[in-house]
């Protein structure tokens, strides 16, 4: 009998082996498809950022909501398609794709 239980482990363990190997290989398919058709935007630490969140509110129409209401600050690039965003409304820091942030424009101040 333990003989029989160590192979059906020994086993077990080879087949999850081959599935996270195929699954390492799909998810990198995967990036590179949804990767290969975003525009290269470039962001530095300390950018501040709108970040993607389609929340949708019973009651008002789509029309009307802003999907980018969330501000972040940029904390770290990780490869060119992902950064690092600190954002005051969630408790860490996440990771955000790049086509899910857009730059929040500062105009300096002029006087008339």
């Amino acid at each position: 009998m333990p003989e029989y239980a160590a192979e059906v482990v020994n086993k077990l363990r080879i087949a999850s082996d081959m599935v996270r190997e195929n699954l390492q290989k799909a998810a990198c398919n995967a990036s590179r498809w949804y990767n290969r058709k975003v525009k290269p935007r470039f962001f530095n630490p300390g950018d501040k950022v709108r970040v993607y969140y389609p929340r949708k509110v019973t009651g008002r129409t789509c029309k009307w909501q802003s999907y980018y209401s969330l501000e972040g600050e940029i904390t770290k690039k990780i490869n060119d398609a992902t950064y690092i965003v600190k954002c005051n409304r969630w408790p860490e820091p996440k990771i955000v794709h790049v086509d899910k942030l857009k730059i929040i424009e500062t105009f300096p101040e002029t006087s008339y």
